[in-house]
C-alpha cells in the first residue's frame, strides 16, 4: 500500500484495499484499514458502496453512529448499482451498529424490513452474505418484538451457516451473538455447541484478537450458566484486558454485564464495583444500553449491601431507560428486580404486581431465563424459604 501511495496510484490503492479489507477487518485489524481509507480522496469513497461499507466497519466499535451514517450512504450506492450482496451486507452491518450504539433499537425495524423485502423478491445473493443478513435479523429478534417463527428461522439459519462457513471471522462474530441469544432467549444448553465450534475453529485458524475475545466471551457465558462465578469473573477480566490492549471493543458492554453478574451472584462486592466502574465508563460515553445495565447492577449491588433506598433509586432509573429503549428483555428483568425491592421494603402487594409485570414482559420477549426467575421468586412470595436473592437468576 505504501508503494502505491508513494506513486500516487489511487486506482491501485483502491483495488488493493478492497481486496484485503475483508481479511483485515474480519481478523480485528480494522486499525490498519481505516487510515488507508482516510488517505483516499473523499469523493472517491463517497461514490463507492464498498469503500463506504469498509469505512463503516472500521469505526463500528468506537463510533457506531458514524458507521450507521456511512452504511446508509453505502446502501444507497448499492441500490443504484443493483449490488444485492452490498445491500444485504449493509443491512446486516447497520443492525450491528444500532445494537453497538445501544440508544434506539427502534431503528432496527427499518433495516429488518429492507432485508425482508429483498428476501420476498428473492434476488440472488452469495451464501456468506445471507449468513450476515441472518445474523442481523437475529440481533433484531433479540432487541425487538419479532414473530417467533421468523425468529426460529433466523436462529437456525445463522447456526447452520456458522457451522458450515469457511469464513472464520463470521464464525466468531455470529458465535458470540448466538451464545448470548441462547442464554437469554432460548435454550442455554446450546451454548456448549457454540463453545465447541469456536474452540475447534480457533485450533485451526490464524490467531486474532477478535477470535480470542469472542471465544472468551462465549466461554464466560458457558461457565456462568454452569454456576462457576469465580471462573466467569476471571474470563471476563482477561477478555476486557485483551480488548483494551488490542482496541477490539465489540464485546465490551457484554463482557461488563457478564463480569458484574458473576460478581454479584457470588456476592463479591469489590469485584462488582470493579465492573460497575467499567460499565459506568461506557454509559458516560452515551450508550443507553450500557447505562441501563449500569443502573440495574448498581441497584443489585445496593441490595447486597442492604441499602434499599439506593437500590430503589437505581432500579427506577433502569426502568426508565428500558422503557425509553423499548427493550422488552430489560423491562422484564427490571420489573423482576423491583419485585424483590418492594418485598424487602415490606410492600407485599406492590411486589406481587411487579412480579406479574415481569412475567408478562418475559412472555412478550420470549425469555425463559426471566420466566424461570419469576417461578423461583413466586415460591418465595408463597412462603417457600429460599436462601439467595437476585443471584437466583
Amino acid at each position: 500500500m505504501e508503494q502505491f501511495e508513494t506513486a500516487q496510484d489511487v486506482s491501485a490503492r483502491k483495488d488493493l484495499l478492497l481486496r484485503v479489507a475483508p481479511v483485515h477487518v474480519g481478523s480485528g485489524r480494522s486499525h490498519t484499514v481505516a487510515p488507508w481509507i482516510a488517505r483516499l480522496p473523499r469523493e472517491l469513497v463517497d461514490a463507492d458502496g464498498w469503500l463506504l461499507f469498509w469505512d463503516a466497519l472500521c469505526s463500528i466499535g468506537q463510533a457506531p453512529l458514524r458507521a450507521l451514517g456511512e452504511l446508509e450512504k453505502a446502501y444507497a450506492c448499492f441500490a443504484r448499482q443493483g449490488d444485492v450482496d452490498g445491500l444485504y451486507s449493509s443491512c446486516a452491518a447497520a443492525m450491528r451498529a444500532i445494537v453497538q450504539e445501544g440508544n434506539d433499537f427502534t431503528r432496527l425495524d427499518k433495516w429488518a424490513d429492507r432485508i425482508e423485502s429483498m428476501q420476498a423478491g428473492k434476488p440472488a445473493c452469495a451464501e456468506p452474505v445471507l449468513g450476515m443478513a441472518a445474523a442481523g435479523m437475529l440481533a433484531a429478534s433479540a432487541f425487538r418484538g419479532i414473530d417467533p417463527a421468523r425468529k426460529r428461522y433466523s436462529v437456525e439459519r445463522v447456526m447452520a451457516l456458522a457451522v458450515n462457513s469457511g469464513d472464520m471471522s463470521y464464525r466468531f462474530m455470529t458465535g458470540g451473538t448466538l451464545a448470548m441469544y441462547f442464554v437469554f432467549h432460548d435454550d442455554p444448553a446450546r451454548v456448549e455447541v457454540i463453545s465447541d465450534m469456536l474452540r475447534a475453529t480457533a485450533g485451526r485458524a490464524e490467531s486474532s484478537a477478535l477470535a480470542t475475545i469472542s471465544q472468551m466471551e462465549v466461554s464466560g457465558l458457558l461457565t456462568w450458566i454452569r454456576g462457576d462465578n469465580v471462573a466467569t469473573l476471571r474470563l471476563a477480566r482477561d477478555a476486557w484486558a485483551l480488548s483494551a490492549r488490542t482496541g477490539v471493543f465489540v464485546w465490551n458492554d457484554h463482557l461488563g454485564h457478564l463480569g458484574t453478574t458473576a460478581a454479584l451472584a457470588a456476592e463479591d462486592v469489590d469485584a462488582a464495583q470493579e465492573f460497575l466502574a467499567l460499565l459506568g465508563e461506557s454509559a458516560h460515553r452515551g450508550g443507553a444500553f450500557a447505562a441501563g445495565g449500569y443502573q440495574f447492577y448498581a441497584s443489585w449491588e445496593a441490595m447486597l449491601r442492604g441499602d434499599t433506598a439506593r437500590a430503589l433509586h437505581f432500579v427506577r432509573l433502569a426502568i426508565a431507560t428500558g422503557d425509553a429503549l423499548d427493550y422488552t428483555f430489560a423491562q422484564s428483568l427490571n420489573a423482576f428486580a423491583m419485585a424483590q425491592i418492594e418485598w424487602q421494603l415490606g410492600n407485599r402487594r406492590e411486589a406481587k404486581e411487579s412480579l406479574a409485570l415481569a412475567r408478562h414482559r418475559a412472555e412478550q420477549a420470549g425469555t425463559p431465563l426471566v420466566l424461570h426467575a419469576c417461578d423461583w421468586w413466586s415460591r418465595i412470595l408463597s412462603g417457600t424459604r429460599i436462601v439467595s436473592t437476585r443471584s437466583g437468576v
